[in-house]
């Protein structure tokens, strides 16, 4: 009995020293079974450069903001647990689910201001006013903010800043006939008690068609902002306990989704692995369907950093 109990011990440790972090290496993907060379490893001749045709980084700030390749030469240096990658977070954008941008969201400890700006950064989604909400990037320093409540409560100057772009989505709107966007632009309203923006047709209160905002990039900032893998399983369940996974999960990335759901992603085999997924049941490549951008029905642009004034486009699609 002692001797069955010395060999599990035994078992035990060896298994967590091959997945301790510092020794984990791109032989662990190909052990798994699930690799991409040309996707997720930084020694590949073959890898890719776009970042929609990657799955981690190898980069130097790869070790700020926890995105390393498994065999990245930075990747050791840290496992996100430094202030610097505590300051970021992905923030979702676009009509494109699992691709973000790194934000800043919470406020300097040096801030002793308004508690209402600290507020409407840190914790609230009031989207009242777009033109406070929408995230801004501050093109001197490349860093993007989630709102500009946020980018005061760093202490960043207005004049810096780079507003993003703002889609206005009505998709219940594409089948009531006669309405135009000039329509729209002109009755477009918030209303406080649905916390929602809208158009009211004729006047009626009882058709009210909601808007979605929706926040995107504009392509005269792309240099200045880390894009980010968004609405990714990152983490391992509470009750999980084989810590080596745990930790592997945590350490490195290597996006794999689920064969079939091309929008349900893991931030890496481990962490699908511990959230219940077979090794058969993970790709690391969307399917085609997955890589076509989703198309607005009905959508507005807004682009408030036009020098001549704001610029409104409208988009329709079938």
């Amino acid at each position: 009995m002692k001797r069955g109990k010395s060999l599990l011990t035994f078992v035990t440790f060896t298994f967590a020293s091959i997945l301790n972090v510092h020794t984990l290496d791109y032989s662990d993907l190909e052990a798994i079974g699930v690799a991409c060379r040309n996707r997720d490893s930084c020694t590949s001749p073959t890898r890719h450069t776009a970042f929609n045709e990657t799955n981690c980084e190898c980069d130097r700030s790869c070790s700020i903001f926890n995105d390393c390749c498994i065999d990245s030469t930075y990747r050791s240096s840290t496992r996100g647990s430094n202030s610097q990658g505590r300051r970021w977070t992905c923030m979702p954008f676009g009509n494109e689910p699992n691709t973000g941008a790194y934000v800043v969201n919470n406020c300097s400890r040096d801030f002793s201001g308004s508690q209402e700006v600290k507020r409407k950064c840190q914790t609230d989604d009031d989207i009242s006013d777009p033109l406070l909400s929408v995230p801004v990037t501050d093109t001197s320093l490349r860093v993007t903010y989630k709102n500009r409540y946020c980018a005061e409560c760093n202490f960043v100057s207005p004049s810096s800043l780079t507003s993003w772009l703002i889609l206005i989505n009505c998709e219940s709107l594409e089948h009531v006939s006669d309405v135009t966007d000039n329509y729209v632009w002109s009755n477009l309203k918030y209303r406080s008690d649905l916390k929602q923006w809208g158009v009211e047709v004729n006047n009626d209160t009882e058709q009210f068609h909601s808007c979605n905002l929706i926040f995107d990039m504009p392509s005269y900032v792309t240099r200045d902002v880390r894009l980010c893998r968004a609405n990714i399983v990152s983490t391992c369940p509470d009750n999980w306990r084989r810590l080596p996974v745990k930790r592997a999960c945590e350490s490195y990335l290597a996006m794999v989704y689920k064969t079939g759901n091309d929008d349900q992603a893991f931030r890496n085999p481990h962490c699908a692995l511990c959230n219940g997924l077979s090794v058969d049941a993970l790709v690391c490549d969307k399917g085609v369907s997955g890589k076509r951008r989703k198309p607005l029905s009905f959508a507005l642009l807004l682009d408030i950093n036009q020098s001549d004034g704001d610029q409104v486009g409208v988009s329709i699609q079938p």
